[in-house]
């Protein structure tokens, strides 16, 4: 009996690991997802000038893709300063430097942290030309849907990161 219980408590044991691997190498995303896509880009936000006469949302083709998400923001004009992509691997950091021509260059760090359920959980950090932390966040986003960021501003004005983390986990 006591050899019996020897060799089954290893077995156990081993068992046991085994399901727990089994459940983590067939959880969504994790075992297929080694790298993202990551898509950062600086947006200019601008009011129209209260001399001027009121009109339409002004948003380049480059931002059409977020443009739902623009329409609520109390600006006017949009257009994309400065744009970057990098393949970034998990649990790895990328930085994007993004050059605006009157604030100089804004430097952008994104960690994709895990992928799973078609979710990305990931970091995403935001510096001005001076180092200053605009913006430190994580967040969980639907795989390839973008994320807007923004830092307090001039009440004329505004600029705005968009991150796209596209990992390929979806649906």
């Amino acid at each position: 009996m006591r050899s019996l219980m020897r060799l089954s408590l290893p077995l156990l044991i081993v068992f046991g690991g085994l399901i727990v691997l089994g459940r983590y190498a067939n959880a969504e995303g994790t075992s297929r997802v080694t790298s993202c896509e990551v898509f950062v880009r600086l947006i200019k936000a601008i009011k129209s000038s209260p001399n001027s006469p009121v009109s339409a949302k002004k948003i380049n083709a480059k931002l059409a893709d977020v443009r739902e998400q623009l329409a609520p923001l109390p600006f006017e004009d949009y257009e994309t300063v400065d744009a970057r992509t990098a393949r970034v691997a998990l649990s790895e950091k990328a930085t994007f430097h993004l050059r605006h021509a009157s604030q100089g260059v804004h430097t952008v760090r994104v960690e994709p942290h895990e992928v799973s359920g078609g979710r990305v959980h990931l970091t995403v950090d935001w510096e001005d030309a001076q180092g200053e932390s605009l913006v430190s966040t994580m967040v969980r986003v639907v795989d390839g849907q973008n994320v807007m960021l923004g830092a307090e501003g001039k009440t004329d004005a505004c600029s705005l990161v968009g991150v796209r983390v596209s990992c390929g986990s979806k649906k």
